[in-house]
């Protein structure tokens, strides 16, 4: 081969490695996407209110460190459930882009009128932000959409389920939490008369107005005090006392005396007032709250109804004669 031959094939050579090196396939570098609310800081968030498709709604606010329910008298919030969900929120990108008409925000719930979370929050600056959470369409994938934008996302980590648009998802539930072990004495109240039950050294419970010779149904009384020592709450209501509360003239006044050990005696007193017919809710007030709460039914259905034969025990059933042979 001559030199300039030689030369040629250099050349070509160079512009096949030039070309291979310019149009080998490569991997597309994973796309990071832009936050979906640019200004969004978890720490910037000021107010959050919470919609849902049956119509309930949660308004949450935040005072200095703390989160309150501003439409129950600044009731405290949990603030370990509110964070993680605000970060959540923060954390939504871009990058994946689901549809970018609004053709489809009905199918996937991110309509303005049909959704499965609408979220409204307010920045520290004054800024206000809608964010609609929709259907799910697999795990760990939620579709989303900003308001005032057609574009839908998925989001990661992020579900309608955490979210609620109740009171109950964003508080501690408990009312009332007593030991049991401290607690001594235990009155109630009812439109039947007053169950008195006291506990003596040995720690047994006693039924005052218990019909002379009538065996005590230990069980149902065990029941009763668990009952009264553990009361959650289904929602707060607020700290005015309204007539439709019906605190006045309660339908049951549950007086617990307690003794910690070391400690004088304290009572702590539940007046469970009417019931709320929209949700079978009832209203009540522990003197050991500022807050008057709804309660469920069950939980303090006992309360209201027990009368002393309930706590009696049953006669245990008499065996049947064995039946005789060849009849």
């Amino acid at each position: 081969m001559s030199k300039r031959n030689q030369i040629l094939a250099g050349i070509l050579l160079a512009q096949v490695l030039l070309a291979v090196f310019v149009f080998w396939p490569r991997s597309a570098p994973a796309s990071v996407g832009a936050p979906l609310f640019a200004d969004f800081k978890a720490s910037d968030v000021t107010a959050l209110k919470i919609s849902d498709s049956d119509k309930n709604v949660v308004e949450l606010q935040k005072l200095g460190n703390d989160w309150v329910l501003s439409g129950a008298d600044n009731f405290p919030a949990d603030s370990s459930k509110v964070t993680p969900v605000l970060d959540k929120i923060a954390a939504i990108k871009t990058n994946r882009l689901v549809t970018r008409t609004s053709d489809s925000h009905k199918r996937l719930q991110v309509a303005n009128d049909d959704f499965l979370r609408k979220v409204e929050f307010t920045l520290a600056s004054g800024a206000t932000h809608t964010l609609f959470i929709g259907s799910a369409p697999g795990t760990r994938a939620t579709h989303v959409r900003a308001d005032q934008q057609n574009d839908v996302y998925l989001a990661s980590d992020l579900s309608s389920y955490e979210l609620g648009a109740q009171a109950g998802s964003w508080i501690k539930t408990v009312y009332v939490s007593i030991t049991q072990t401290e607690m001594i004495g235990l009155t109630i109240t009812n439109i039947t008369g007053t169950l008195q039950l006291t506990k003596d050294v040995s720690g047994a419970w006693t039924l005052n107005n218990l019909p002379a010779g009538a065996p005590l149904n230990t069980s149902a009384v065990t029941s009763l005090v668990s009952q009264a020592a553990n009361v959650t709450l289904l929602q707060p209501v607020g700290k005015q006392a309204k007539p439709e509360y019906g605190l006045d003239k309660p339908l049951a006044t549950v007086t617990a005396q307690i003794k910690p050990a070391d400690q004088p005696v304290t009572t702590l007193t539940l007046l469970v007032g009417a019931k709320d017919p929209t949700d079978n809710s009832y209203y009540a007030k522990s003197s050991a709250s500022a807050y008057i709460v709804k309660v469920s039914e069950y939980s303090v259905r006992d309360f209201i109804t027990k009368t002393a034969p309930d706590f009696i025990q049953p006669p245990t059933p008499t065996p049947a004669p064995n039946a005789t042979p060849g009849t």
